[in-house]
């Protein structure tokens, strides 16, 4: 993000970024990403009136609270997607409430959550949703707190586009699906630069897992395409 933010200031933004993260899924080269969807996290706290369960008039459950909204968050359509974005999606990541005791409810239920989110929900408008989500089922004492880790973007086709595919298609033998799958990546600092953006890299069945491994083969032909990409870009 640094650099990406200091570039900006010399405007001296390049006019394509080749990111290496992990795209593919069963052989190298068959998936190429256009975009990425954002990331956008939400933390919840709805406060309450702790208290004993036999006496409910005395006590404010939040959990109780939370409830319905949980329902609508998680069910609610943010909107439909696109010919290359799937639709945007809320997930619950944890949901924390109580002391422990049987008999006692909690004074507070903390709730956290994470939207995937394509071009036609920015951020601003899933914060403003589920704001009047909490106004509309009645929960007053509440603190929210928002973390946008990524805005959703997507290359137009371009001299980049152009020169990976058909490279790969060349040299790996596959035709790539172009398509904005998969998390976040560092191509979401570059994309507002106005560089055209691609990913291309790796298999990635094993990411993030115990004994993360790829084989050595894809190290060197990947290397291969980076060169080649690299090489018909500088021929146009």
């Amino acid at each position: 993000a640094r650099v990406a933010e200091v570039i900006g200031e010399r405007a001296a933004a390049p006019d394509y970024c080749l990111v290496g993260e992990p795209s593919s899924i069963v052989s190298l080269g068959d998936t190429v990403r256009i975009g990425r969807r954002g990331s956008m996290n939400g933390v919840l706290t709805v406060r309450g009136i702790q208290g004993h369960t036999a006496f409910p008039h005395t006590i404010d459950n939040p959990v109780h609270r939370l409830a319905p909204l949980l329902a609508e968050l998680t069910a609610a359509q943010w909107d439909e997607g696109d010919e290359q974005f799937p639709p945007s999606h809320c997930q619950v990541s944890n949901i924390n409430a109580g002391t422990g005791a049987e008999n006692v409810t909690p004074g507070s239920a903390r709730l956290m959550f994470n939207f995937r989110n394509g071009p036609a929900s920015p951020p601003q408008a899933i914060q403003a949703r589920v704001e009047e989500m909490l106004a509309r089922h009645g929960i007053q004492h509440f603190e929210l707190e928002w973390r946008v880790n990524g805005q959703p973007f997507r290359s137009e086709p371009g001299a980049l586009r152009a020169a990976v595919i058909q490279v790969v298609e060349q040299e790996l033998g596959v035709q790539p699906e172009l398509n904005t799958g998969g998390g976040t990546s560092d191509g979401r600092f570059m994309a507002p630069l106005g560089s055209e953006v691609l990913e291309l890299g790796l298999l990635n069945g094993s990411i993030h897992k115990v004994n993360e491994n790829t084989p050595l083969a894809d190290l060197e032909r990947l290397g291969a395409v980076y060169m080649s990409v690299l090489a018909r870009i500088f021929q146009t």
